[in-house]
């Protein structure tokens, strides 16, 4: 009896509960998004256009794939120029590398104008410097190898002859690997560029006015504008120039497993980035505090976010203590503001964030923009427009008062709110004079 006892006594399972702190990171690269200053975000910009260009040798120029955008059509005049021009080995080498590098550069020219008009001067600025950067490097390193042929990490390649599907050679299928490693780095790359207000310019640009003008990420346009721009540049600078080479036209040539690799880089590309850099997804946030007017009141003193806040009461089911949940719809970005505020007021809050597959509705967008490309000192007595006061008077009424933020916030509700009596009013006014029209008809 006793064994039977002991025995059980060993296999016995003992549960213990505990109370844990779950903490997950909301932002991918969330240190990136703390990077404001001007020095540090070129900083980064180098370091990043740098890498950019060096991992672009060698996964895109010598295995005869095309990146993204409007770089892959610099690149197409340039692998078409290689063929068609009668020069020399060393001087077709030379022009070649110069117009895949050089090209793209002055491609961008457009754009930056764009960019300056539309966006901001600091983004132009940024995107100008990264392509520099890129520019530069491309153009050194590949000037610097001429035979590169020991340089392949997957395969065997040419950059100048195009891949067959009836090559007895198998690792030149290596090229599908290339494809998908180039569309998750430039999507890592093009990622923290957006986070630190930078991109890798090209119809990033164009992609950055879009999804502000249409709230959309900017992952979709740019796998529209890089798949159209893919489909160009290898039709000239595969297809007809291996044409050109061998005169051979064959369909099959022009659904070759470089084609291929190429529509699985962009594809792969916008999925990534989509994932990383996600602008405009909408969330629903969860805050389960017994603080939630001190959570809601420091939500509205945000200077550069704003809000829609609604408080539910509800009852803990295991302790019956009251509670409540403060829920907010917002950017999926703009949520991490949220979090820290929650945080601070409540250590002790319970927090959830949700996907929302679809939103109708009103809700607040921010923008932020550099007035100046740097920061301009500015004396106390310079004179300001009338009704915006100076950095002294703002301190000085808040010690005064420190309701103001508060007062600000409601006022800005109270204007919001005369602006949709007045619009209710002009409906009205439409209505009634309609119903006179009629009356006047009838009569």
């Amino acid at each position: 009896m006793k064994e039977n006892q002991q025995k059980q006594a060993k296999f016995e399972r003992i549960t213990e509960v505990q109370r844990a702190k779950i903490k997950q990171s909301l932002l991918t690269f969330g240190t990136f998004y703390r990077v404001k200053s001007l020095r540090w975000q070129i900083v980064f910009t180098v370091l990043i256009g740098a890498l950019f260009g060096l991992t672009q040798y060698f996964v895109i120029q010598i295995t005869g794939l095309y990146e993204m955008g409007v770089a892959a059509i610099s690149q197409a005049t340039a692998r078409l120029m290689y063929q068609v021009l009668p020069f020399n080995e060393v001087t077709r080498f030379i022009i070649y590398n110069t117009i895949f590098w050089l090209l793209n550069f002055f491609a961008n020219v457009p754009l930056f104008i764009l960019a300056y008009k539309k966006i901001g001067k600091r983004f132009t600025l940024l995107n100008l410097i990264f392509m520099i950067s890129v520019t530069v490097v491309g153009l050194i390193i590949s000037n610097s190898i001429y035979d590169s042929q020991h340089l392949y990490l997957f395969g065997k390649l040419d950059e100048h002859n195009l891949i067959k599907w009836t090559s007895d050679n198998i690792g030149d299928l290596s090229i599908l690997i290339y494809g998908l490693l180039w569309g998750g780095l430039q999507a890592i790359f093009t990622a923290i560029l957006l986070i630190i207000d930078s991109s890798s310019a090209g119809f990033d640009i164009l992609s950055v006015y879009l999804s502000r003008k249409k709230f959309r990420d900017v992952g979709s346009f740019l796998m529209f504008l890089h798949f159209v721009s893919f489909l160009f540049a290898y039709f000239f600078g595969s297809y007809l120039t291996n044409g050109l080479k061998e005169n051979q036209w064959d369909m099959q040539l022009l659904f070759s497993p470089a084609f291929v690799a190429g529509l699985i880089m962009v594809l792969f590309n916008g999925w990534i980035l989509n994932m990383l850099f996600p602008k405009f997804k909408m969330v629903k946030v969860e805050v389960i505090t017994s603080k939630p007017w001190e959570i809601v009141d420091k939500v509205n003193e945000l200077k550069e976010y704003r809000f829609s806040t609604s408080v539910k009461e509800m009852v803990g089911g295991f302790t019956r203590t009251p509670q409540n949940v403060v829920m907010t719809t917002c950017l999926y970005i703009d949520a991490a503001q949220i979090l820290e505020v929650a945080n601070k007021v409540d250590p002790n809050a319970f927090i959830m964030i949700s996907d929302l597959k679809k939103v109708d509705g009103y809700m607040y967008i921010t923008h932020s923009e550099y007035k100046y490309i740097l920061k301009k000192n500015r004396k106390n007595n310079t004179q300001k427009p009338l009704g915006e006061p100076t950095s002294n008077t703002t301190l000085t009424a808040t010690l005064l008062n420190p309701e103001l933020p508060k007062l600000e916030t409601n006022l800005t509700n109270v204007e919001t709110q005369l602006e949709n009596l007045k619009a209710e009013l002009e409906l009205v006014k439409q209505e009634v004079q309609k119903t006179d029209t009629e009356t006047k008809t009838s009569d």
